[in-house]
């Protein structure tokens, strides 16, 4: 296996207990809600509401926009690519390994070990509103790129491209981001699209994400949890894995499962972490006889997206492992022949995001509204030019 890749023994790491350092005491990641920002907003939405009704503007309440300082300064594409931080530690061997069960481990480690990246920089801010057609371009020391594009503001679809270095996978695709309300206290979140890994060797693999939801939105602690289950489906040799997260707890089944359910109790009570997780490799069935299985367990994993993930009783990823950094493409971190020019569509080009890493959210509003408003205009015209073609 690749040094960059070798596991460790379970009970090593359990006598180290790594936990990311917002873990929530029941499971989860907390999300702190720094200079009580919450109701800062709402005092806010309130004023402009107000302000609308004044003009007699209401057909104008829906296009009121959020205040740059309950932003996180970062775009949709922006996270997209910090999802998948890990590739450099995890696809490239993934690549280069001929066995396609440990192809797959590597894959479920680079998706779930980056889950815990985007919350814990964005915690209770939200990532900017996108601008339609803005990109991302990322490079790793590696030779690793990253490509994205705003494709659609409403509703938000982010495309993007992942190259590995000498050409030996292409993780390409498309999600739209959805939200929904999922309590009295609780929204609801998801991308549906679709996401393809194809390896040089020929391998094609798809991923099809879970849910989020985020807990405590008015009252409470507020809590970012990963819900139901990831499928990762090897098409080329007819593997599947299935990721259940806060799966229901698992009784019998011997030294190791009742090991792994001792493990993730929560300190305060006998409760399962919410953050914990099961893992199960199958072999779907090569033939359609209804006296064979449809698919068969191969292996069995667990473990947290805040803690580690295990395969078997070997660890492949624990919390303190390090998460690297993108670099711009034009960066003179970069080596020469890595280097490309970057576009001024760049998210990091936005005069909102740079004012907001500067927290001056005083500039940033005025030039975010400037933003929203002339895709607003865009939009108008766009759709104008539409009906002028239809009637000719």
């Amino acid at each position: 296996m690749n040094p960059s890749t070798s596991t460790s023994d379970l009970a090593t790491v359990q006598e180290e207990k790594p936990r990311h350092k917002y873990a929530h005491p029941k499971g989860g990641m907390n999300l702190f809600d720094e200079g009580n920002i919450i109701p800062a907003a709402f005092k806010e939405y309130v004023a402009k509401i107000a302000n609308k009704i004044v003009k007699a503007q209401f057909s104008d309440l829906l296009k009121i926009s959020s205040p740059s300082f309950i932003h996180s300064p970062i775009t949709y594409v922006q996270g997209a690519a910090m999802d998948v931080l890990l590739c450099q530690k995890f696809l490239t061997p993934a690549a280069e390994t001929d066995n396609p069960f440990e192809r797959l481990k590597l894959i479920i480690c680079m998706y779930i070990g980056g889950s815990h990246v985007n919350p814990a920089f964005c915690q209770c801010r939200a990532p900017l509103n996108p601008i339609l057609g803005e990109t991302v371009q990322r490079v790793l020391p590696d030779g690793t790129r990253f490509y994205g594009e705003q494709t659609s503001h409403h509703p938000p679809i982010t495309n993007f491209l992942l190259e590995g270095p000498d050409n030996l996978y292409r993780f390409s695709g498309f999600f739209e981001y959805k939200a929904w309300l999922a309590g009295v206290s609780s929204i609801g979140g998801s991308r549906v699209g679709k996401q393809i890994i194809s390896f040089r060797d020929g391998g094609l693999i798809s991923i099809k994400d879970p849910q989020i939801e985020i807990s405590g939105l008015t009252y409470g602690d507020r809590v970012h949890n990963i819900l139901g289950q990831m499928t990762i489906t090897d098409h080329i040799n007819k593997l599947e894995a299935i990721v259940t997260y806060n799966p229901p707890k698992a009784e019998g089944g011997g030294v190791m499962k009742s090991l792994r359910n001792k493990l993730f109790k929560s300190k305060d009570s006998k409760e399962q972490l919410s953050d914990y997780f099961t893992i199960q490799i199958c072999q779907k069935a090569q033939t359609t006889s209804k006296q064979v299985k449809d698919k068969v367990v191969v292996s069995e994993g667990s473990g947290s997206w805040l803690e580690y993930i295990e395969f078997d009783g070997k660890v492949y990823w624990t919390i303190n492992d390090e998460v690297p950094n993108w670099e711009q493409p034009d960066s003179d971190n970069l080596r020469q022949e890595q280097r490309e020019i970057l576009l001024p569509s760049d998210s990091s080009n936005r005069p909102d995001l740079q004012s907001m890493l500067k927290k001056d959210f005083i500039s940033a509003e005025p030039k975010k509204t400037e933003l929203e408003e002339l895709q607003r205009k865009d939009k108008h015209l766009r759709t104008q030019a539409e009906k002028l073609r239809k009637k000719q």
